[in-house]
Formats: structure tokens, C-alpha cells, sequence
């Protein structure tokens, strides 16, 4: 038997669909990912392991809500392509994490500023106060969908996550 709803919350559920698919075809549509030479699950793979570097398999696999299987393939795909690293971790050896690299965080930061690019122009004809309202309105959206535990970060702490030291970077290269 299924989880029954009341009307306003269909009509969140409803309106979050919504959102993430427009949200989804935004960034799938600023993308190509066939020239990046990458399915739509290696690119979420590399995003996701760019915004919480060290994240094991396990949670990235129920983050992206596939199997175990599923992601050792995904993932041994992008690490032969240098985009991210897996390694056993020291206080628990049956335990793999899957890290940043160099070549990674580039390709990473190069996707992200393409789709800011693409956003930036397609946003320019909103008024200051249309803008101001877009942001408003997102910046509250994000805050009450972490608080629902669907976000697991603010966008400060975002910017904060992708800002690390050069050291903690692998030497792999992109091939």
C-alpha cells in the first residue's frame, strides 16, 4: 500500500519534480556529454565525487541510488580515464573511497563554467528585480530542501567543498 499525500503535499512533491527535471535539462542541455565522451552517470559520478571527495562507494552508489555493481563499473570507467581515484581506507581496509583529482577537478570546473556560461545568458534578459527575485526564491528553495534532508549542503558550503589545497590532488591524466 503506497504513501498517502495530502493535497499541498502532491503539490510540493509535484512542483520538486518539476524543478529537478527543469533543473536536470538545464545542465543536461548545456552539456554534451556524448562530445565529453561520457554517459550521463560517468558525469554525475565525477560531480558528485568533486563535491565530497573521500565519499566511499557505498554511499556515492546510494546517493546516486544504483548498486554496487552498477557504480565499480561507473567508477572504474572514469578513474581509467584519470577523473577520480578510489583507495582503501586507512582505518578500515574493506572500505573504498573515491577521491578528486587534478584532471577531475579541471574537467569538473570546466563543465560547471560552461553551464554558468550558458545560465548567465539565457538569465540576461530578467529585469535587476526578476534576477533579485530568482535568487530569493532559490536560496530559500535550497534551505528548506535541506532541511527536508534532500540537500545535503548549502550553496556556501558547496563553494566551500570544492575549495582545496593542490596537495589533495592526484597526478592522473585525462586520456
Amino acid at each position: 500500500m503506497g504513501i498517502e499525500m495530502n493535497n499541498d503535499q502532491q503539490t510540493g512533491s509535484q512542483l520538486f519534480g518539476q524543478l529537478f527535471m527543469t533543473l536536470a535539462q538545464t545542465v543536461i542541455q548545456n552539456l554534451n556529454v556524448v562530445d565529453l565522451g561520457l554517459t550521463p552517470l560517468q558525469l554525475m559520478v565525477v560531480m558528485a565525487v568533486y563535491t565530497h571527495s573521500g565519499i566511499s562507494m557505498s554511499q556515492l552508489a546510494s546517493q546516486l541510488d544504483i548498486s554496487s555493481a552498477q557504480l565499480s563499473r561507473t567508477v572504474r570507467t572514469v578513474e581509467e580515464k584519470g577523473l577520480v581515484k578510489r583507495e582503501h581506507n586507512q582505518d578500515n581496509r574493506r572500505v573504498v573511497n573515491v577521491h578528486r583529482t587534478k584532471v577531475g577537478d579541471e574537467f569538473a570546473e570546466k563543465q560547471m563554467q560552461q553551464v554558468k556560461k550558458r545560465l548567465t545568458q539565457r538569465l540576461a534578459g530578467l529585469t535587476p528585480t526578476q534576477h533579485e527575485a530568482l535568487d530569493r526564491h532559490l536560496s530559500a528553495s535550497i534551505a528548506i530542501l535541506a532541511e527536508a534532508g534532500i540537500v545535503r549542503m548549502s550553496p556556501t558550503e558547496f563553494l566551500k567543498s570544492i575549495e582545496v589545497a593542490p596537495e589533495q590532488h592526484g597526478d592522473s591524466s585525462f586520456g
